[in-house]
């Protein structure tokens, strides 16, 4: 057994970065981009509730769960095993200049309308068009793992596309994967709030 894990103490160092831009292209429309990743950059092999991995539900829809889990798969309960990931996002939203619900659903006392939480009024809707391409991997020099100083390849990352209604406090979108691994079926998900 490990020095580490006999006295529970742990050495990793994991780190995350999660850069994201809203430009306004249109009066009504918007392009969102994101770039999202990380893992582990030095030390011990990371616990497995530090570990990682990519697929549905995000940030990649078009996916199955965890399809990027690095082995997880073969497990029970199919956990996160990667030491790293990164994804990239983009979406494309234009405001279709309506909003609709009761007039007390922006009544909630002091509190601006641009601040108070509205569940009842929709704000909306926006029409998505959005793409997501990402990849998951373990550091390491064997079968199937990628050196600590290397990044993977462009042409190994999972891309999907997908288009979705967002109603303000509620979306409902539809993903396909596309590429080498595309599935053949559309996966269909209903989220709380954007996507990012």
């Amino acid at each position: 057994m490990a020095p580490a894990l006999a006295d529970g103490k742990l050495t990793y160092q994991r780190a995350w970065l999660d850069a994201r831009t809203y430009l306004r292209i249109t009066p009504a429309g918007r392009l969102n981009l994101r770039l999202a990743g990380g893992g582990k950059v030095g030390g011990e092999a990371l616990p497995n509730q530090m570990r990682t991995s990519l697929g549905f539900p995000d940030p990649l829809p078009g996916y199955r769960f965890r399809q990027l889990s690095c082995g997880g798969d073969a497990q029970a309960g199919h956990p996160a095993l990667c030491d790293r990931s990164i994804v990239a996002q983009a979406e494309l939203r234009t405001h279709l200049g309506f909003d609709f619900g009761p007039d007390w659903a922006n009544d909630w006392g002091d509190a601006s309308a641009d601040e108070a939480w509205q569940p009842l009024h929709v704000s909306g809707p926006d029409i998505v068009v959005f793409a997501d391409a990402g990849f998951a991997w373990s550091v390491g020099n064997g079968a199937g793992q990628i050196a600590s100083g290397n990044f993977p390849a462009l042409r190994n990352w999972l891309p999907d596309v997908g288009v979705g209604l967002d109603l303000g406090p509620l979306g409902f979108y539809l993903a396909k994967s596309v590429g080498i691994q595309a599935r053949k079926d559309l996966t269909f998900t209903v989220r709380l709030g954007r996507r990012f």
